[in-house]
Order: C-alpha cells, then structure tokens, then sequence
C-alpha cells in the first residue's frame, strides 16, 4: 500500500512538471520590453489560446499514456500485435487533438504549431512505454523469483518426505516377493503397479519434467489400480491416445489432479459410470488433454482446492502457454491445451 501511494505521488509530480514546463515554454506571444528611468524591463505575455491548446495536449497526452499502461498491464509478455494498439492510440491522440483545435480556436487566433503539439504527444508516449516496458520487466522478474522460491519449497518439501515413499517402495518390493503370480495373479499385478507408480514418483520426476509416454503409463497404472473398487461391469475408462508425438516433455503429474476429480465426483456405487480420458499428441509442439464424466445428481461437490491448486501450477509453470477450461452441464469436461515449444 506504502508503494502504491508512492506511484500516486510520483505520477502527480510529472504532470504537474511537464504541464507547468509546456505552459511557461510555449504559451508565451511576445515579449515586451520597457525602459524607466534607465532600468530595463522584460514583461511576458502569454495567450490563452496557446494555454489552452496546451492544457488539451497535456489531457490527451495522459489519456494515450494510461491507455498505453492499460493494455501492457494485462499482458505478460511484449507482442507484435501489442505495438500496433500503441501506434492506433498515438494516432487517434494526434487526431483528437486536431479536432479540438479545429472546433476550439477559431482562425482568428493563434494556433498551437503542429510540430509542438506532435512533439508533446510523441514525448508523453514514448515516456508511457518506457515506463510499461520497465514495470513488465519488472513484474517478470517478481515472477520468476516468486517461481523459483516456489520451486525451493516444493523441493524441500519432497525432501522432508523423501523416506515415506522410499520406505513404501521398499515394502512394496517386499510384498511382491511374498505373493505369488500364480496363485494370487490379481493380487501380484496389483502390487506390482503400484510400485511402479512409485517407482515413477520417486525416481523419474527428478529431472523436472517427463516425455508424455511416461506420463500416460503413470495415468494408466492408476486407472487400473482405482477401477478394483468397482466390479467389472461398472466402470468404463478408456484412455484414448492420438498421434505419435509421445517424446514431448510435461511437468510430472499434471493431469492426475483431472483424473481423481472424475473418480471421485463422476462414480457411485452400484452404479454404471464412464470415464473418457483423450490426449492428442498430433503435434509436435502441443499436448491436448479432454477429460469428461458423468454427472451424477446425488453427488456432493467438493470444495474444489484440487483444481484451484493444479491451476495455480498451470499458471507457475506454464503462464502463457496453456489454456484450461472446465464446464459442467450433465457432463463434467475438462479440457487442458499446453503449448510445449
């Protein structure tokens, strides 16, 4: 609050500056100059015609300078098309003002000359990006060490737990030892993607990031350990795969978050359910992910913390880069676009 009040103050002290520097500079008609007694005397003459042109530059000026910051401040990132906005605000400000000038000052009067007006619109632009461009590095800089502090955490956080899931994977190993393919071949199957899952949790993630392949395995591994709560009539989950660019690389774990919703929300005993999970990997450079239930009219919503926390990740890890959208009708669908170059 302390900054924001500062910003207010330094904004106000510019106009007020460059208003008073335009005004003393450039409203002056003529100077007279009077001798009494011997002493010389220099009296300046202003006009208001010129004053008010000037006051109108000034007006146009600060409505092209906030209307340069408005478009940068909902933006991340400097685009081509950004440039274009600022080239049509500078010249619907330049048109503007020879509008004014045209209806206000009659032909009798002084006119402002057009290059002292062009110029003081040209300044108060140039000064508008100057000071977007500096507040967007800014804010990007703020970004990437909000990320980076984010990331530490993460890591240490996943450190502290570091034994739990070794410890299981360890158990686990042990557990498959004990049961036979053979006799219990549901059981050691079972087990068997477990530790897998784990084995991916542990070891594959560290790198940061994963190939699609890994991740739709770690999907699948999933799915068939949650479908052993329902019998094989009630529940459909197929995971349908298109194209063949499985090299591209994704954060670990970021769909799982889709696919427990869609468990948990979109199933009910004793009752029929599909679940339809897609990914298109047609291109090279973009991961389409559609995940879509059933909405049953019983079941309770929940608090939505777990979509709320993988679109902060989203947002974290690729701002810019992915498009998420959720709707719900009778149907719950969920449909993730990451852009991976």
């Amino acid at each position: 609050m302390k900054y924001r009040w500062i910003e207010i103050i330094v904004h106000g002290l510019f106009w007020i500056l460059s208003a008073w520097f335009l005004i003393s500079s450039f409203s002056v008609q003529l100077h007279e100059v009077e001798i009494v007694n011997g002493i010389e005397t220099i009296r300046t003459i202003r006009n208001n015609d010129l004053l008010i042109q000037l006051l109108f530059c000034v007006l146009i000026g600060a409505l092209q300078f906030y209307f340069i910051l408005f478009w940068f401040k909902h933006k991340n990132e400097v685009q081509s098309k950004l440039w274009w906005y600022v080239l049509l605000i500078y010249t619907s400000g330049v048109a503007f003002f020879e509008l004014l000038r045209f209806l206000h000052v009659p032909e009798t009067n002084l006119h402002l000359p057009r290059a002292i007006a062009h110029g003081t619109l040209t300044f108060y632009t140039s000064v508008a990006l100057a000071y977007a461009l500096a507040t967007l590095s800014y804010r990007n800089t703020m970004r990437q060490h909000q990320l980076l502090i984010d990331k530490k955490q993460t890591e240490l956080m996943l450190l502290r737990k570091q034994l739990e899931p070794h410890f299981l994977f360890n158990a686990l190993n042990n557990l498959l030892s004990m049961v036979s393919p053979n006799d219990n071949p549901q059981l050691h199957h079972s087990i068997e993607k477990l530790s897998h899952m784990l084995r991916y949790v542990i070891d594959e993630t560290k790198s940061g990031s994963v190939t699609m392949q890994q991740e739709i395995s770690f999907l699948k591994n999933y799915v068939e350990l949650v479908k052993l709560r329902f019998n094989d009539d009630e529940l459909n989950v197929p995971i349908d795969v298109a194209g063949d660019h499985l090299h591209q690389r994704v954060e670990p774990g970021i769909f799982i978050t889709f696919v427990e919703n869609a468990f948990r929300y979109g199933t009910e005993p004793e009752k029929n359910a599909t679940i339809h999970i897609h990914f298109d990997l047609t291109s090279s450079d973009r991961i389409s992910f559609c995940c879509v239930n059933k909405v049953f009219p019983h079941q309770q919503a929940g608090n939505g913390t777990g979509i709320q926390a993988a679109r902060k990740r989203l947002d974290l890890i690729y701002p810019e880069n992915h498009s998420l959208t959720i709707s719900k009708t009778d149907e719950f669908k969920v449909r993730l676009v990451i852009q991976t170059a």
